[in-house]
């Protein structure tokens, strides 16, 4: 009987290295790919959200979702629980690049000096948890402060004391005003929990998953964001932070 021919040690190195090779060579695109995809599921979520605030405002004789509570209950969790009634699931306000369980959300609210503990049912309106999900929401998302605070017209810079339920029709620059960002630190926001302030001034890469009230929901990097408000550039993570806007609602995010 004929012994069958095995590889010898030098062929099955040279087999190891063209497979390490091709390996080197599809990874990048491969991840590319992967990123380009959670980017697209991301996109869409904040899509079909400010779909249910353009309704809201439609029922409700223009005006914007307003629950009448400050940071961060309302540009966290009150959104979503006036939202509801407009179709919006609830379980979808999740970024696939989330890193954080069950979401940024929960976990900055959990890590703030303010709470320093899980959410829970009494930090929602009333006590009522959206259908779909847990006390401890699993959102990415966040309704930025100037979208129900005033502004100061002398400075530009919003009034956080200064509560205000806008309408519609009071956002001057639909395409270019951004209400609504992805809170994960995926993609660089100024909001990552994990962020540090020694890297606040690097705008060379990240950016914002933004949605419009034009119905748009993209990337928009850092290099295009203006300049923020006064306290705003000067204190708070400059373009990385879309709460200070210059002029609060009626102002430009996207240059």
């Amino acid at each position: 009987m004929k012994n069958k021919k095995a590889f010898t040690l030098v062929e099955l190195l040279v087999v190891i290295s063209i497979i390490a090779l091709l390996l080197s060579i599809l990874m990048p695109s491969l991840n590319k790919a992967r990123e380009s995809a959670k980017k697209i599921v991301c996109a869409s979520g904040i899509h079909g959200t400010m779909v249910a605030f353009a309704t809201y405002s439609i029922s409700y004789k223009d005006y914007l979702p307003y629950s009448g509570r400050p940071f961060p209950y309302m540009g966290m969790l009150d959104f979503a629980n006036l939202l509801v009634s407009q179709g919006l699931d609830c379980r979808k306000i999740h970024c696939p690049s989330d890193p954080y369980k069950p979401g940024s959300v929960a976990y900055w609210w959990k890590n703030n000096p303010t709470f320093s503990r899980p959410m829970d049912a009494r930090d929602h309106i009333a006590r009522k948890v959206p259908v779909g999900v847990t006390p401890e929401v699993p959102y990415s998302y966040y309704y930025n402060v100037k979208m129900y605070v005033d502004y100061d017209s002398r400075s530009g810079d919003i009034v956080w004391a200064s509560m205000k339920q806008w309408k519609l029709s009071d956002v001057k620059y639909p395409s270019r005003l951004i209400p609504y960002t992805c809170f994960d630190p995926t993609w660089g926001g100024r909001h990552s929990p994990k962020g540090k302030t020694s890297k606040l001034n690097d705008i060379s890469k990240g950016g914002h998953q933004a949605g419009f009230f034009d119905g748009r929901a993209v990337f928009v990097p850092f290099t295009k964001i203006t300049d923020r408000s006064p306290i705003g550039q000067a204190a708070y993570g400059g373009v990385r932070n879309l709460d200070y806007t210059k002029n609060g609602i009626r102002g430009i995010d996207v240059k």
